[in-house]
């Protein structure tokens, strides 16, 4: 299912003529990734390098049990967003250095 969502934002000024921009998001899907929460990011040749996280969502607010390392993301993700195409790898199979 896509989902539009269209967005008119009206940016404010000072001084300068106001703005307008127009966003579109679209509700897409990666076969057998189910996301993660705080992540680090980059992309490589058009597909995208994810690592780091949480697996849990966003965490609960009681300090002792805020961040278990049960949910800790322990691995690292390459997703081809145009061909909806997924490789993961276990972040043990690097070296401690890299």
């Amino acid at each position: 299912m896509l989902m539009r969502l269209s967005l008119l934002l009206l940016t404010l000024s000072l001084g300068v003529q106001a703005q307008n921009f127009h966003f579109v998001l679209e509700k897409d899907s990666i076969p057998n990734f189910d996301g993660i929460q705080s992540f680090a990011h980059g992309s490589y040749n058009g597909e995208w390098v994810l690592f780091g996280g949480r697996t849990d969502g966003l965490h609960r607010r009681q300090p002792p049990f805020s961040f278990l390392s049960s949910e800790n993301n322990d691995q690292i993700y390459l997703i081809d967003p145009v061909g909806h195409q997924l490789w993961s790898s276990d972040l043990s199979n690097f070296s401690t250095a890299l």
